[in-house]
């Protein structure tokens, strides 16, 4: 068995601070230039690593072993979804207010919710086919979809459809990190003229296109020509993939990101726990400096909290009561 590489794990933490950060500079992200250059980057690559990330430690298993093991993640987001859902009704908690809120899951959350769906996929579509052909149908299959799905949609579907072959990118380089160090001074080269790009461009129009909660025809409005808007995303997610692979060849295998591994295991707690604060530090409309203050608080006591026992009951409430009953 391959031993797990500890400074994946240390640059897993890294991520989800950044998740953290990214989220909670959102209210001032056009009211300030350095807010929103921050923003750009985090977002360019922030979850394409770790989606990356979450393919490569991906295992091939049956479907029915795969629905299993997904069914405390569906939990988790479930429960995530429904706290996110009244916080951001706020004092508004009509039942319309609430029911528009349940149905819209374009939040925090979709990434859990996008993890099942990868995870279920492939444990199906690996049964039918080889990688290969697997990764070029995910390829098509989300080229078409910018094509025709539209911001109304109330399911991630984009966020969805676009990130697949970026997992299963990752889950195809199992093992084969070290073969990309013979062109880390090329992959260093052009994640430094990505960085450069994706700041040349820092706006509203961009942070539209990273969210990808948008299709193509939600764009007919723009002022310029949507061939130019269509090039303009592509442009986007070969930089944010170019960023990521400089990133992961910068920090594998560093001492001082092994020094943080321990802290891996704690992602999926602080991810959930940042969603729920979110929506009430949205509405507080903070500054910059006074969001980045706050994320450190959230990062280091979401940190302190993953380590209770308590937080795996936070997580799955239900499984966890239903397994001290047997």
């Amino acid at each position: 068995m391959m031993e797990r590489d500890k400074s994946l794990d240390g640059l897993k933490f890294l991520l989800i601070c950044l998740v953290v950060i990214g989220h909670l500079i959102e209210p001032s992200r056009y009211t300030d230039r350095l807010s929103c250059y921050t923003y750009s980057v985090i977002y360019s690559f922030h979850m394409p690593l770790f989606i990356l990330l979450s393919g490569y430690f991906y295992k091939k298993r049956p479907l029915q072993e795969e629905v299993r093991r997904c069914l405390p993640f569906m939990e988790t987001f479930l429960l995530t979804h429904l706290i996110f859902a009244l916080l951001r009704c706020g004092g508004a908690l009509s039942p319309r207010a609430i029911l528009g809120s349940l149905l819209n899951f374009n939040n925090p959350s979709w990434y859990l919710l996008a993890l099942i769906c990868w995870r279920l996929a492939s444990g199906f579509l690996f049964s039918k086919m080889r990688f290969s052909r697997v990764l070029g149908l995910s390829i098509a299959v989300e080229i078409i979809s910018f094509l025709l799905i539209r911001r109304s949609s109330w399911l991630p579907f984009g966020r969805i459809l676009l990130f697949y072959p970026i997992f299963l990118f990752g889950h195809g380089m199992k093992g084969k990190i070290s073969e990309l160090r013979r062109w880390k001074w090329m992959i260093y080269t052009f994640g430094l003229l990505s960085l450069a790009f994706i700041l040349m461009t820092s706006g509203r129009l961009q942070h539209l296109l990273l969210f990808n909660r948008t299709g193509l025809r939600d764009f007919i409005d723009q002022p310029y020509p949507l061939h130019v808007i269509y090039a303009f995303r592509y442009l986007l997610v070969a930089c944010g993939v170019l960023i990521s692979l400089s990133l992961l060849l910068a920090t594998n295998g560093k001492k001082l990101i092994e020094s943080i591994s321990r802290f891996g295991k704690s992602t999926l707690f602080i991810y959930v726990g940042q969603t729920w604060l979110y929506a009430p530090i949205f509405r507080v409309n903070p500054t910059f400096v006074e969001s980045l203050a706050l994320s450190a608080v959230a990062i280091v006591l979401l940190t302190f909290m993953a380590s209770w026992p308590m937080s795996k009951v936070l997580l799955n409430p239900v499984s966890t009561l239903l397994s001290r009953r047997k």
